[in-house]
């Protein structure tokens, strides 16, 4: 079986009353195992929350601050799709990582434009 490489929670929290528990509950399952857990959109949860990091759906206007308020072992990472201009400011910004959306179609990637391939290998290199 493959080994669960992180738990990103999407910011949909409708209905919790304790949505901070709720988190730890989350990371207290997954810390033992060393799978780090992310939020999405949400970073003023991280101080609440053992939560490792974040994850952007776009550049947030105050990065430069929220990267000062969050701790510098924060994973930080964002989803670019295919545009190159979002690429280079994650990659000048040190983000740990980028997600590019979907590069196959599946039923669920009809929420966002496919990326090609070779966007991706132009990255990488």
């Amino acid at each position: 079986m493959p080994k669960t490489s992180l738990v990103a929670l999407w910011d949909n929290f409708k209905g919790l009353e304790n949505i901070p528990e709720f988190i730890g509950k989350i990371c207290d399952i997954c810390k033992p195992k060393s799978v780090p857990v992310l939020l999405n959109n949400r970073w003023e949860l991280l101080k609440a929350t053992k939560a490792d990091g974040i994850h952007f759906n776009e550049i947030p206007s105050k990065y430069k601050t929220i990267k000062k308020s969050i701790s510098e072992k924060s994973l930080v990472g964002l989803t670019c799709n295919k545009d190159l201009e979002i690429i280079e400011w994650a990659i000048n910004n040190q983000l740990d990582y980028i997600s590019f959306c979907s590069i196959s179609p599946s039923s669920t990637s009809i929420s966002c434009e496919l990326v090609d391939f070779k966007v991706i290998q132009k990255q990488v290199r």
